[in-house]
């Protein structure tokens, strides 16, 4: 949509010129270059992380450091896949992180980040046919929502034909209740080399571990459980 491409247009200069979003950003330890890639805008506070979807603007994740709630999405939206129209078209192995900050900062380490904007433990139906025989890489926060987000996503997209990893090797380095892979980068100086060590030794999401998962949502029932 044009109208839509030209009021994002004005979003992305405004926040080129915008000394506090700049500043917010480069508190991130995130470069221009990265947010040129992700088309970053400026709305009135934070940062905002437009989610296009085959070019279409359907939804803008704002980001303020220190506000409750950090990020802000605009009403109605559905959990969708950032950045949608960037991962599409990359054929290198999926790292599924928890959160725009996460997957900003793994996209300048050079990896093929994405997040599901509707958190942890969402997962976007309408984009299963796209992980159909791909490698993901899973990489959330270090507390509860995080490992068990990560499990019931592994068995989600198990189902949809990919081929789940979860990662847990992060959390020996983050190892305070709910650390992220930016606390991994900027709070403890590691390298995209030392998480491509921890990617390599991390076991595929089996079908054992599918099974177990599956039974928290799909739970087993008798045929006599089934008739009442």
């Amino acid at each position: 949509d044009k109208k839509k491409g030209e009021d994002w247009s004005q979003a992305q200069y405004n926040f080129s010129i915008n000394p506090n979003a700049q500043e917010e950003w480069a508190n991130l330890g995130l470069t221009t270059q990265t947010a040129e890639m992700l088309q970053i805008g400026f709305e009135n506070e934070g940062i905002s992380f437009p989610v296009f979807i085959y070019g279409e603007l359907l939804d803008v994740r704002n980001y303020k450091a220190g506000r409750k709630p950090k990020v802000i999405t605009r009403r109605k939206a559905k959990t969708l896949l950032l950045p949608f129209d960037v991962w599409r078209e990359d054929t290198r192995p999926t790292l599924l992180c928890a959160g725009e900050k996460d997957m900003a900062i793994n996209r300048q380490m050079g990896f093929n980040a994405i997040t599901f904007t509707g958190g942890e433990q969402a997962f976007p139906k309408l984009f299963k046919h796209s992980f159909k025989g791909k490698k993901v890489y899973i990489a959330y926060d270090n507390d509860q929502a995080g490992r068990e987000g990560a499990r019931k996503v592994a068995s989600l997209l198990k189902d949809a034909g990919a081929i789940p990893h979860v990662v847990t090797g992060h959390y020996e380095v983050c190892t305070e209740k709910g650390e992220d892979m930016h606390d991994f980068y900027i709070k403890y100086r590691k390298t995209a080399d030392d998480f491509r060590s921890i990617l390599e030794s991390t076991n595929e999401f089996g079908e054992e571990d599918h099974r177990t998962e599956q039974q928290k949502y799909i739970p087993l029932v008798t045929i006599e459980e089934s008739t009442k």
